[in-house]
């Protein structure tokens, strides 16, 4: 009974200070839902099925995890570290306005995608070229969405990590190797839908387990030379290590960036109010979002 009266309490206190919370450059517009499209991100952590999982959780973080999501505001959110569908389902059985998609290439951590029901989400594939190392490596996920007058191609991504694990400068290089890899590949696919489609906006986001704003060895140097690019979250710092920049990340085409609603970028930051044992059971991550501009004509 005192466990279910902490959780209450949390419930609550979450609930009204989130709604109050934000970062610098937290969202300052006063626009109708109808004028905007909020797009957002977040890894949940090793989100399992409550069988032998890497995080043990009981039904009520997941309803917390939920009410995070909706605290975002998110019309479309990326997902990371989904076991598999059973996962997700303990998660969307608290969001019914939320249809969903879920990646089954990417072994114990798939890509997901939950998006409100009055936009158009079609998937097209899970882009293998992005799994450059079997079992090591994960696939993108492509989809081709629409809200208003705004139609774009999105791809969901979770590139190679360097963990605790890579111990070694040897181990620590193969896994900027492999992430550089992977980048190199997702900016091939953008750049091919611009040359050879007659799509032009392109949204990528999710977990990118780097910086683009790294002084040396900046593996997303093929993205911020290119000026067909915007990342939207590049100065964005993270809400676990406040003195280090996210590693979420939404990069989109130049002709995205021309919706992007100026200050909406925002990092929903739960862990202020969160004792650790709580902030272990949710996730390492915060959800971050931006909005964009439904009202503008369809370019493309």
């Amino acid at each position: 009974m005192k466990a279910l009266k902490n959780f209450n309490y949390l419930f609550v206190l979450l609930t009204f200070i989130l709604g109050c919370n934000s970062d610098e450059s937290a969202d300052e517009t006063k626009q109708s839902p109808s004028k905007y499209l909020t797009v957002a991100t977040f890894n949940i952590e090793w989100l399992g099925d409550m069988i032998n999982d890497r995080i043990d959780r009981v039904p009520e973080d997941y309803k917390l995890i939920a009410e995070i999501i909706k605290k975002s505001d998110a019309d479309i959110i990326a997902l990371q570290e989904i076991e598999n569908y059973k996962a997700l389902k303990l998660l969307t059985k608290y969001l019914p306005e939320f249809e969903s998609y879920l990646g089954k290439k990417g072994n114990q951590q798939n890509l997901g995608l939950l998006y409100k029901k009055n936009i158009r989400v079609d998937f097209i594939k899970e882009y293998t070229p992005l799994i450059i190392e079997e079992g090591r490596t994960r696939p993108g996920l492509v989809f081709d969405c629409k809200a208003g007058n705004f139609d774009f191609v999105m791809m969901v991504v979770h590139y190679k990590s360097t963990s605790k694990y890579e111990d070694t400068k040897e181990k620590i290089q193969k896994s900027q190797d492999l992430r550089a890899a992977q980048i190199q590949k997702t900016h091939f696919w953008a750049d091919s839908i611009l040359r050879n489609t007659k799509e032009q906006d392109i949204i990528i986001l999710g977990d990118f387990n780097d910086t683009p704003m790294r002084k040396k060895n900046n593996l997303f140097a093929i993205f911020k030379f290119d000026s067909n690019f915007v990342f939207l979250t590049e100065n964005l710092k993270s809400c676990k290590y406040p003195n280090a920049y996210s590693i979420d990340h939404i990069l989109v085409s130049k002709t995205t960036n021309s919706r992007y609603i100026k200050n909406s970028l925002r990092s929903l930051d739960f862990r202020a109010i969160l004792r650790d044992q709580e902030l272990e059971r949710i996730s390492d991550h915060c959800p971050v979002s931006v909005k964009f501009d439904l009202t503008m004509p369809d370019n493309d």
